[in-house]
């Protein structure tokens, strides 16, 4: 799994359990807004590259491997996937919102 790339993740980890997609539904929690992100110097960056030099390397092996099986997949496939997993995860949350104002009032 890729963290950037969760909701193709879940999709090809739903294909892999032979699970359906609604299996898969999720809840975006504690993500960072773009405003609350640091923003570093080009030197702060390359320090950072230098300092994980093996873990970017790991990450960048299975990130091509993670799109080597997306492909794999089918492109158009995980497309219309993506979209019906986005749909699932609308309506998870809309029933969410909607069993918790029933319950408070």
């Amino acid at each position: 799994m890729i963290a950037e790339r969760m909701e193709e993740s879940l999709v090809l980890l739903a294909h892999r359990l032979c699970l359906p997609l609604y299996r898969m539904a999720s809840f975006r929690q504690n993500v960072r807004r773009d405003e609350e992100k640091l923003s570093l110097t080009r030197a702060e960056r390359e320090e950072l590259l230098r300092l994980q030099r093996v873990d970017w390397e790991v990450y960048r092996h299975f990130a091509k491997k993670f799109q080597e099986e997306v492909e794999s997949f089918g492109l158009e496939k995980m497309r219309e996937s993506v979209q019906e997993l986005r749909r699932i995860n609308s309506h998870v949350i809309a029933a969410h919102l909607h069993t918790n104002q029933s319950s408070s009032a």
